[in-house]
């Protein structure tokens, strides 16, 4: 773990020595082992971490954003508090800024993808305080179906849905393409999960690969083998590019390119995303902290309940003698208004429009000319 503080100058000097810092670390040891930064960096990555003061310039930004990524630093999971550092005056002049940051490489995010940074209330500091929380309670949730895109260029995929797509299933259009839908995941989801877990299946090839090689070693013309190593190659060519989009596609990390080797940075981006989605902590209304999975869940459906409502045994329909008995329109009424309107009538109301707006707009300096 690497602390940081930020010298409140924020001198050209300083902060080229902060980044020469982390620079030389990317290659150090500490890139081979899980490596967490954490400290006052004095400085804001986008336009949404300060409120009020000087306006956010891209050039105060751009230099930390450009360390940050090319070190390949991700943001642990923020908790709590939105901002970090206040200067504690009066409304006016007060402004709130996120300033201190924990980051963590891929590795970091391998093996402790699911801590997080609690940003605790200052109190009496102008900071607030940064605890990495090491026990976070496990969410035991069932995981949705979400279909794996490299399927779709699958010819026995293309064969299940056709399968699926001609059966007939009675009721109304919304309700039979829900049912083919649901029919679809059925038939799919065994090849989702072979699609999702093909680390072992390349595993397995490079374990032949290293035998064929091994042997060829000691026989370096047979062709028998020649042809073996080829096959061999091909295939863990195919299944190691179809592993990198599944697992960029899961990590969402859609800005880096198929082929550049990401599979590692992408299982932490991967890791990352489900941290930051995961709900730990909620204040409840009374300001009290709930941890507790099961406690959040009440929490949440009662919220909702009382914001939405319970369901209704009977709906309360209207009473035909109130409607019959109040003010209704007459025959002719009705007529008027289903009546069709000609060009002469929208000319007309454009033209009143016009003379609304001309009528209403402020004239100083301006003029309106109409045709």
């Amino acid at each position: 773990m690497v602390a940081v503080k930020g010298n409140r100058s924020r001198t050209l000097i300083e902060t080229e020595d902060v980044e020469q810092f982390l620079q030389q670390n990317r290659f150090s040891a500490l890139r081979i082992q899980p490596w967490m930064v954490i400290g006052d960096f004095n400085t804001i990555l986008s336009v949404h971490d300060r409120v009020n003061g000087l306006p956010v310039k891209q050039s105060e930004m751009e230099d930390f954003q450009n360390c940050i990524q090319e070190i390949g630093l991700g943001q642990l999971s923020r908790k709590w508090c939105t901002y970090s550092w206040c200067n504690k005056r009066e409304a006016k002049e007060r402004i709130y800024s996120l300033i201190d940051w924990a980051f963590g490489n891929d590795l970091w995010f391998m093996k402790y993808g699911k801590l997080e940074a609690y940003y605790h209330i200052p109190e009496c500091s102008d900071h607030s305080p940064i605890i990495i929380r090491t026990e976070v309670a496990k969410q035991k949730l069932p995981r949705p179906f979400k279909l794996v895109n490299v399927l779709l260029s699958q010819e026995s995929f293309k064969e299940a849905l056709h399968k699926v797509w001609e059966q007939q299933v009675h009721g109304h259009t919304m309700y039979s393409i829900w049912r083919k839908l649901k029919f679809i995941e059925i038939e799919t989801s065994q090849m989702n999960k072979e699609m999702s877990m093909l680390e072992r299946k390349i595993s397995v090839l490079e374990e032949e690969l290293k035998q064929v090689q091994l042997d060829l070693s000691a026989d370096l013309f047979n062709e028998q083998l020649i042809t073996t190593e080829k096959e061999i190659l091909m295939q863990l060519e195919k299944w190691a590019t179809t592993n990198e989009q599944v697992i960029r596609q899961k990590s969402r990390a859609t800005w880096l390119a198929y082929g550049d080797s990401n599979t590692r940075f992408f299982h932490a981006a991967l890791k990352a995303r489900q941290a930051r989605n995961i709900v730990s902590l909620i204040c409840t209304e009374g300001g009290i902290q709930l941890h507790d999975p099961v406690l959040i869940e009440k929490e949440f459906t009662s919220f909702f309940q009382k914001l939405l409502g319970t369901s209704e045994g009977e709906m309360p329909c209207l009473v035909p003698t109130i409607a019959r008995d109040g003010p209704c329109i007459t025959a002719e009424q009705k007529l008027l208004l289903i009546q069709e309107v000609t060009e002469t009538e929208e000319l007309r109301r454009l033209c009143n429009i016009c003379s609304f707006i001309a009528v209403t707009l402020p004239t100083s300096g301006i003029q309106y000319f109409t045709g």
